[in-house]
Formats: C-alpha cells, sequence, structure tokens
C-alpha cells in the first residue's frame, strides 16, 4: 500500500516537470550544467549523482534558487570537501535572488538516528531531476539510489510516511504556486 502512496505523489509531482516551460528555470539550469560539467567525471568516478530539485525541476522562477543535492550511498571526505568548495563558487556565480544550497543525501546514513532529516532526503532522492539526464552513468547511479531509498522505506514505515508527507507537502506548495501565477 505505502508503494502506492509514494508512486502516485511522484507521479503527480512529475506533471510539474512539464506543464511550465520558463526561460528563467531553463537559464538557471544551463547555468548549473555549465557549472558543474567540470565535475562531471568526478562525479561518476566517485558514485555521485548530481541532483537538482524544487524551482530547477518545476520551472518555478518565483523562487529560482539553486537547490542541489549530491546523491551518494558513502561520500569520503574528499568528495565532500570538492562539492563544499564548489557551493561557494556557486553562491558567488548565481544571478537570482534565491540561495544556493547544495546538500548530501547519503545513503548509508538513512534509517538511523534522524527521521525527519532522513524522510526529507529520501524524498528528494526520489524526486530530484538529474542535472545531466542525458549521462548514463548519472542515470545508473541514480536509479540505484532510488531503488536503495525504496528498500529503505520498504523496511521502516515511519520513514516512509515521512517521506509521503514530504512529497505531499512539495506537492502544495507546487500547487499553490501555479495557482498564484
Amino acid at each position: 500500500m505505502w508503494e502506492r502512496d509514494v508512486v502516485g505523489a511522484l507521479a503527480e509531482l512529475k506533471t510539474f516537470e512539464t506543464d511550465l516551460v520558463n526561460q528563467e528555470a531553463q537559464k538557471a539550469r544551463t547555468i548549473l550544467r555549465d557549472f558543474f560539467s567540470g565535475s562531471l567525471g568526478y562525479a561518476n568516478a566517485s558514485g555521485c549523482a548530481l541532483t537538482m530539485h524544487g524551482s530547477l525541476v518545476y520551472n518555478d522562477p518565483k523562487n529560482l534558487d539553486a537547490d542541489v543535492t549530491i546523491v551518494s550511498d558513502k561520500l569520503p571526505s574528499g568528495v565532500m570537501r570538492h562539492f563544499w568548495k564548489l557551493q561557494l563558487e556557486l553562491e558567488d556565480l548565481w544571478p537570482w535572488k534565491g540561495l544556493t544550497d547544495m546538500s548530501f543525501a547519503i545513503i548509508e546514513e538513512m534509517n538511523k538516528d534522524d527521521l525527519h532529516y532522513d524522510d526529507l532526503m529520501l524524498s528528494l532522492v526520489l524526486s530530484s531531476g538529474l542535472i545531466y539526464p542525458e549521462n548514463r552513468q548519472q542515470v545508473a547511479i541514480h536509479e540505484d539510489y532510488k531503488n536503495m531509498a525504496l528498500k529503505i522505506l520498504e523496511e521502516n514505515p515511519a520513514l516512509t510516511t515521512g517521506v509521503i508527507l514530504a512529497l505531499n507537502s512539495a506537492i502544495a506548495v507546487r500547487k499553490a504556486r501555479r495557482a498564484s501565477t
């Protein structure tokens, strides 16, 4: 039953990816792709999926911030340092008022102590879009992590409830923003 709720929420969120076209959001995605182009090989070699979420995925110029999540099963400190350094550079480069927010979703750390953090991160792993959706290695890495996230949900009903709530909250935000345009 929980699978139907999660899959249904993800399918509803997916409709927001294509219902609008926005030139500012497209420009922001291009800046992000150009910015991370030098790190794509490093991300692939490190087993990291470079994902984006929020306004970048849903063509929402109202709060055009650079929401990036680096998804990995484990995150060696060198990888974390590399991407934290990039966040500082991205903050200087980002031309919109929105913040840049680079976070790390580390699969092996989930399902342990902080359920609120874990449900948010798992919802991002499942709903985020790839910065490089045409890169087969990125697609494969991201799909592996999505499957790992679903396995965690299968084993933890409390996290599953939190993920469903987080996804439904994202849907409500998208609906409200679409209604106000």
